[in-house]
This record gives structure tokens, C-alpha cells and sequence, in this order.
């Protein structure tokens, strides 16, 4: 659930500041950022296709942790991204990645719960704190300065996400283990 509320964090600055940053600074006109977004879409959805027949990534919390670091890497790489290739490429692997992250969150917070109506309230309950915090958070950012202050947001909450996955994986595994 904690690479849930970042991932989605994360999705909401791509849904609501990046677009008008790409729109501001860059330049883009609003059919291509539609385009890049559709993309990003397409991607996440191929990503829930493609995870639904392989299972490697289930009981399996390196798969957690080394999502929110890709997510921390891809954000540091939108300072790099150049052009509407640039941007193409760096959306459609966050696509990719939210996807992964979503299910990862679905697939361990409810697996062999008795309670899985509550755990998955909970499910989208961050989904959902984590799209208005991105959002907001990012927008409140954004106004203040540049978007590299966001990016270096998103990547800090990915990072920290990875950081405390570790943490709780570590523990989590040392329990298993006895």
C-alpha cells in the first residue's frame, strides 16, 4: 500500500501539472499532450494484460521495492526529457510501472485476507489520497517555482516509498524465515 500512495502520487502530477507544464514550458499543443497521456493509458493498461498471465511477480516484495525505484528513476528522468520522443518514452514506462504498482497493491493486500472488502476499501481509499496529494501538492509546487521542484517531489516520495518497502520487506521476511 505504501508503493500504491506514491505510485499514485506520482500519477497525479502526470495526470494534472505535468500536462500543463508540457503545455507552458515546452510547448506542446493540448492534442499532443492528449496523445502522450493516451499513451501513457494504452501502456498501463497492456501492463494489467500482461501481469494477469505471469506470476513472478506474486509473494515477491523485491518486485515492490524495485517498482518504486524504476518510479524514482523514471521521475529524475523527466528533467532529461526532450521533445515529444522524450516524453513519449518516459510516459509510456510509467504507464507500465503505475500498472505494476497497482497490482502489486491489489494482489498483496488482498491475497488470503478474510477481510477483503476492507482491504480493498483501503486499496482505494490511498488510491485515491494519493491522486489528490499529487495533485494538489504538486500543483502547490509547481505555482511556487519550477517543475523541477516537482520532480524532485515525486522523486523523493518514490524514494522514500522504495526506502520503507525495504524496511517492511526486511522485517516481513525475517518473520517468514522462523
Amino acid at each position: 500500500w505504501i508503493g500504491l500512495f506514491a505510485s499514485y502520487v506520482i500519477l497525479g502530477i502526470t495526470m494534472s501539472i505535468l500536462p500543463l507544464h508540457l503545455r507552458e514550458a515546452v510547448g506542446f499543443t493540448e492534442s499532443r499532450i492528449g496523445l502522450l497521456l493516451l499513451f501513457r493509458a494504452l501502456c498501463s493498461t497492456l501492463g494489467f494484460i500482461v501481469l494477469a498471465r505471469v506470476s513472478f511477480w506474486h509473494f515477491n516484495s523485491r518486485m515492490m521495492i524495485l517498482t518504486q525505484t524504476l518510479i524514482a528513476a523514471l521521475a529524475a528522468c523527466m528533467v532529461l526529457a526532450r521533445g515529444f520522443t522524450g516524453w513519449f518514452l518516459v510516459l509510456c514506462l510509467f504507464g507500465v510501472l503505475f500498472s505494476l504498482s497497482y497490482n502489486n497493491s491489489l494482489f498483496h493486500g488482498l491475497s488470503g485476507s478474510p477481510r477483503r472488502s476492507a482491504r480493498m476499501a483501503v486499496h482505494e481509499g490511498l488510491l485515491t489520497a494519493g491522486m489528490v496529494a499529487g495533485s494538489a501538492l504538486g500543483g502547490l509546487l509547481y505555482q511556487g517555482g519550477r517543475f523541477d521542484r516537482v520532480i524532485l517531489f515525486a522523486c523523493t516520495v518514490a524514494a522514500c516509498a522504495a526506502a520503507a518497502q525495504g524496511v517492511f520487506g526486511g522485517i516481513a521476511g525475517s518473520f517468514s524465515r522462523k
